[in-house]
């Protein structure tokens, strides 16, 4: 799998948007930003979805943003699966 690791940081420019560097580019939108991620197992717990570059958000470049997934979308994803 092939995947970008790195300390999270919200975009100078738009701070809701939060990023890591990586020089993935156009097709690495809506890919999962995981929180322990697992190498081994391929395994994390999704986070957020990519939304953006660095050309909107600021910060360096290369880095990919993510709209970060809250409580709203944990609830919405507990809803579904008792469904």
């Amino acid at each position: 799998m092939i995947h970008c690791a790195g300390t999270s940081r919200p975009g100078p420019e738009a701070p809701l948007l939060w990023g890591e560097t990586c020089d993935m580019t156009s097709g690495s939108s809506g890919g999962p930003h995981l929180a322990r991620f697992d190498t081994r197992t391929g395994t994390g717990t999704v986070v957020g979805v990519t939304t953006t570059d660095d050309e909107l958000a600021g910060g360096q470049s290369p880095t990919l943003y993510a709209t970060r997934l809250g409580d709203s979308a944990h609830r919405l994803y507990d809803w579904a699966r008792s469904r």
